[in-house]
């Protein structure tokens, strides 16, 4: 196994059921606007499809070179393709594991079932907050929010393991912990992973310095909630993050994954989509995908003091390899989470030399 080792593939990510106020999709610089002049039609996994044959390359031209571990679908919001079980029971086999992320408006209880069936799935599921004041900017009605809990429970019944992609703002900060305290219902299944809100409109939803104690109290009461929450540590510097409003480690996320699209650009970072290394489907696959992990923009990216900005205002879930990288996470903490539970991880991260990524 060599790095990366996860495909972080993006489909359709303008096309979702929802108007989330903080929305990342307007981040990409390089993507084409308004090309597609039936939505609808382009929203089909199917034979005939051009969406079937673009998935289909994009993800096995990828996986085929780098023999990818992690497969990690969002879009948009992916369960609106129509079809998409097919794609994800065909490629599921070919790696450790699975995530998908989703709103958790589409969770149906059969589809929690097909994906309970294929193993080795996990369920990221969006969710800020389960009241109205705190998920505000996600669900601005209740009926919306409760269609949401009311999923997110019959995926919790299902047995699928899920993370909370938890939005940090000004409106569910301060409050945190009464959202640990609801989630704790599902402590056999659910990690809560809360990171602050990004994107160019950030400081417009930016939780303010009074708020951060929210942050303060789960790490404080970390005892009670250790069983949803993740690290300790991932949450210590979360709230430093926080604080300063800068990251204080290395990032070496850029080398352990590859961030895809279905229209077949590759992009060095998964987290921004502010630079393409080209594009699988427009010109010859293996021409681009040498470019990974050797393109001068990886020096850039993973530049232990001079970063770009977009690098040094980032903190996501991703953050847990880098604190492994600077030794405050082991192997073992790593495969206490669902994601990275599987045979292989140890080989995958050889290649990452903990002694050289130290803290600042």
């Amino acid at each position: 196994m060599k790095l990366p080792f996860i495909n972080d593939f993006v489909v359709k990510e303008d096309v979702c059921n929802m108007h989330c106020k903080y929305c990342l999709t307007g981040t990409s610089i390089f993507k084409e606007k308004g090309t597609v002049k039936n939505p609808k039609a382009s929203l089909i996994y199917t034979d005939s499809s051009d969406l079937k044959r673009h998935m289909d390359t994009v993800t096995e031209s990828i996986c085929n070179a780098f023999g990818i571990s992690i497969l990690k679908i969002s879009g948009g919001e992916i369960l609106l393709i129509e079809g998409i079980m097919d794609y994800i029971r065909k490629h599921a086999v070919n790696y450790k594991k699975v995530q998908i992320l989703t709103n958790g408006m589409l969770l149906t209880p059969d589809l929690l079932r097909q994906l309970k069936e294929i193993k080795n799935i996990c369920l990221q599921i969006s969710l800020d907050h389960h009241t109205i004041e705190g998920n505000g900017y996600r669900t601005p009605t209740p009926e919306k929010l409760q269609r949401i809990l009311d999923n997110l429970d019959h995926a919790a019944q299902s047995g699928l393991p899920i993370e909370i992609n938890c939005v940090l703002h000004d409106k569910n900060t301060h409050f945190l912990a009464s959202f640990a305290d609801y989630l704790m219902k599902y402590k056999e299944q659910i990690t809560l992973f809360p990171f602050p809100v990004r994107g160019k409109n950030k400081y417009d939803f930016y939780p303010n310095v009074n708020q951060l104690s929210g942050i303060e109290e789960i790490i404080n009461r970390y005892t009670e909630y250790q069983e949803i929450l993740p690290p300790k540590i991932y949450l210590k510097y979360l709230l430093r993050f926080l604080q300063s409003g800068r990251r204080e480690i290395p990032c070496i996320f850029p080398k352990v994954a590859i961030g895809s699209f279905d229209d077949g650009n590759i992009t060095p970072c998964a987290n921004y989509w502010f630079s393409s290394l080209g594009n699988i489907l427009n010109e010859e696959p293996q021409t681009v995908l040498e470019k990974i992990n050797t393109d001068r923009i990886y020096s850039v990216l993973t530049h232990d003091r001079h970063r770009p900005a977009e690098c040094t205002q980032c903190f996501t879930p991703w953050e847990i390899l880098n604190l492994y990288a600077i030794g405050e996470l082991s192997i073992t903490d790593l495969k206490r989470l669902p994601l990275y539970s599987f045979d292989g991880l140890e080989e995958a991260l050889l290649e990452i030399n903990v002694k050289e990524a130290t803290p600042r």
